[in-house]
């Protein structure tokens, strides 16, 4: 990573910690691993598991500092949170598909400073820092040059748990 940034470093271990984690507690899933949280949303053992693991790592790297979480919610802090999905793309996860990632971003104050995604299954670490750059697997990265919409690449999903009208 060419970001000389100690918060950046500690993020991007973790995220990858947590992979681990999870790809590990997916191999050994029991009979319980997958819950319903409502209608096409779920929520696995791993993870609420990952969640409270990157929250106690940050809670004693960086005491005090507030966490919002997806499974866990808020636990309030000073001017820096650090916003966690444990597992971005659970519904893939818990079916054995590649498509799934551990997300942590850092905002302080109003800003979103750092980010990390990192996708385990395809072996992929995506970092940025305010003002730093984007990096996936330490090479650069950039928004496309492109000015034409006709031209351009979207990607869209869509979840049947709420009305498309609504």
């Amino acid at each position: 990573m060419s970001i000389d940034d100690a918060r950046l470093r500690f993020a991007t271990e973790l995220a990858r910690e947590a992979g681990a984690l999870a790809r590990r507690m997916r191999r050994e899933r029991g009979a319980d691993f997958v819950q319903a949280k409502g209608p096409q949303d779920f929520v696995t053992e791993a993870d609420r598991a990952v969640e409270r693991f990157i929250d106690a790592r940050v809670e004693a790297a960086y005491p005090g500092e507030a966490h919002l979480g997806e499974e866990n919610g808020h636990a309030p802090g000073g001017a820096v949170c650090w916003v966690i999905d444990p597992i971005d793309g659970t519904n893939n996860y818990m079916r054995g598909m590649a498509d799934w990632g551990i997300s942590i971003g850092i905002a302080q104050g109003e800003a979103i400073t750092h980010g990390v995604i990192h996708l385990p299954d395809h072996g992929l670490t995506a970092v940025a820092a305010s003002g730093q750059g984007a990096f996936v697997n330490d090479e650069p990265i950039h928004v496309s040059a492109c000015a034409q919409p006709k031209q351009a690449m979207i990607a869209l999903g869509h979840s049947g748990r709420v009305n498309l009208a609504d």
